[in-house]
């Protein structure tokens, strides 16, 4: 048994030594081929953060669309004219908007784009490489990738330009936005199996197969490759830095920690992290209905500042809150009514259409003609408001004058009235002066004044535009009559009264009998309430 010893020893030193790889041997199958797959898990991670860009330039462009298309059929149907909860979701659409917009701002657009060129970056390297190998070969005898796992046999090449496996394709093909998940990309690193420590990238199979790539640093034949005799002195990084040559081979680095990449391996360092970059999820646009709004926080706060004028926090909440806003936003199939819904039964106007042809409202996605479409509608609006400004105005001026015209037949019954009282006194103030009075030019002088009184009053009552002419007119002939009168009839000698102004009887009054008196004073006591009333009306 001890005898064998040596045998066993060597055996187990033999098979250590082709599980770490032999040097110049091939690249191992599951090394180049899980190479070719961290480079398809790259493209794909590009094709995500172009699926980034493209989501939320669509989100602001979305909703955008749907904040134009609503507000055309808020002013199509309304007028212009909308409720408190129209109001709040077209605030609703302009914040997501907003919220949109900022998803695509400079910096976080700007990172994004880095990303992607990282990620491609460090595919491009890897796949490169492998490709370069898989040219490297012999008709069957050598080659630098292993054909079958665990072998060391020669791969014969593949035709240049085509992929050695899956992940290294030459041309990936224009970039497109694909949502692809790539698990194994944590942010941090690469989580495949095996990818957790350094390994050796040189296969152990007992084939015959040699490549100079794999060879260790010391007697490379990649200086002075006849004699051999020459030491690489640097450290050749190869695809990104994936893989590295050392004093013992060709090695490949782990990935599970990407932070922890040292100089040589910047490329594949980038593209690794890249995935952080990317992974937050993009803001997608969505039309939602009344119900799904009910339970929308963003439009919670909305309605309960603009419909329910609530400043305060935190208001009206729960169950409470969500039967408010049904009840303003009415049921889901009532959504193409009250607000447009998909607004594909919303028929308008083709602009610029000389035949009055319609189109749908969901058919149109340019913003301009959204834009003019919606001042189409609000110069409608203004030209209704203004009609039915005009039509009030119209009516207003309609009732004044009718109103007018009532007035100004009230005011002759008042004239009437006033007038017939007036003449009634009045004869009766000359049946009972003329009698009683030992003057008859007395009485004739308070007839005058009474007479002057009377006109006045109806030209104030009728609005007499020559009103100032015919009072002077009035008030000098009661003046003339007055003064001439008592001149003839009781002084002798030149008199003007100079104790007097209209509606007081002039000096002396000392003739006029006492119920003469009394009736004058009566006449002009109906005369002032007569004015007064005029004046008033």
């Amino acid at each position: 048994m001890l005898t064998n010893l040596p045998i066993v020893l060597v055996a187990l030193l033999t098979v250590q030594q082709n599980a770490k790889g032999t040097a110049d041997n091939v690249v191992p199958h599951g090394e180049w081929t899980g190479a070719c797959t961290l480079s398809g898990e790259l493209n794909k991670l590009q094709k995500r953060g172009a699926h980034r860009l493209t989501a939320a330039t669509g989100a602001v462009t979305s909703y955008i669309r749907q904040y134009l298309k609503t507000h055309i059929f808020f002013e199509k149907s309304n007028s212009g004219i909308y409720t408190p909860a129209q109001e709040a979701l077209l605030q609703y659409y302009a914040e997501k908007t907003n919220e949109a917009l900022s998803s695509v701002a400079d910096d976080k657009v700007l990172k994004t784009a880095t990303a992607i060129r990282d990620a491609g970056a460090a595919a491009a390297a890897i796949g490169g490489f492998i490709r370069t190998l898989d040219q490297i070969a012999a008709s069957g005898t050598h080659s630098c990738l292993e054909a079958t796992a665990g072998a060391n046999s020669a791969k014969t090449k593949d035709p240049l330009g085509s992929a050695p496996a899956a992940g290294c394709e030459e041309d990936p093909g224009d970039l497109t936005a694909v949502d692809t998940a790539t698990p194994s990309l944590t942010g941090g690193g690469y989580s495949a199996p095996n990818y957790d420590e350094d390994k050796s990238a040189s296969s152990n199979g007992v084939g015959t197969a040699k490549c100079v790539f794999t060879k260790a640093k010391a007697s490379n034949h990649m200086l002075n490759p006849a004699a051999g005799d020459q030491n690489i002195a640097g450290d050749p990084h190869y695809a990104g830095g994936l893989f590295f040559l050392d004093t013992a081979g060709l090695n490949r680095r782990k990935l599970d920690n990407a932070a922890a990449l040292a100089a040589g391996s910047l490329i594949l360092k980038r593209g690794l992290l890249a995935s952080g970059h990317i992974d937050q999820t993009p803001q997608n646009f969505e039309a939602k209905k009344p119900s799904q709004l009910t339970a929308d926080a963003a439009f919670q706060a909305i309605f309960k500042r603009i419909v329910l004028k609530e400043t305060t926090t935190p208001g009206l909440q729960g169950p409470d809150l969500v039967n408010r806003i049904k009840a303003a936003l009415g049921e889901d199939e009532n959504s193409d009514s009250n607000y447009g819904g998909d607004f594909s039964k919303v028929q308008v106007p083709k602009l610029g259409s000389n035949d009055g042809a319609e189109q749908q409202l969901s058919g149109i996605s340019s913003i301009q003609d959204l834009n003019a479409l919606l001042r189409h509608y609000q110069q409608q609006s203004i030209h209704k408001l203004k009609t039915e400004i005009e039509q009030n105005f119209s009516k207003c001026l309609k009732d004044d004058k009718t109103h007018k015209r009532s007035s100004h037949a009230q005011r002759k019954i008042l004239i009437y009235k006033g007038a017939r009282i007036t003449a009634l006194n009045f004869f009766l103030f000359i049946l009972v002066i003329f009698p009683t009075s030992p003057s008859t030019c007395s009485c004739f002088a308070c007839c005058v004044l009474c007479l002057k009184r009377f006109l006045i009053l109806v030209c104030r009552a009728v609005r007499f535009p020559i009103f100032p002419c015919c009072f002077f007119v009035c008030r000098f002939f009661s003046c003339f009559c007055c003064g001439f009168f008592f001149k003839v009839h009781f002084f002798p000698l030149p008199f003007v009264p100079t104790k007097w102004h209209p509606g007081v009887l002039p000096q002396p009054v000392s003739f006029l009998s006492p119920m003469a008196l009394q009736i004058y004073s009566d006449v002009l006591s109906y005369f002032k309430h007569f004015e007064n009333f005029c004046s008033i009306s």
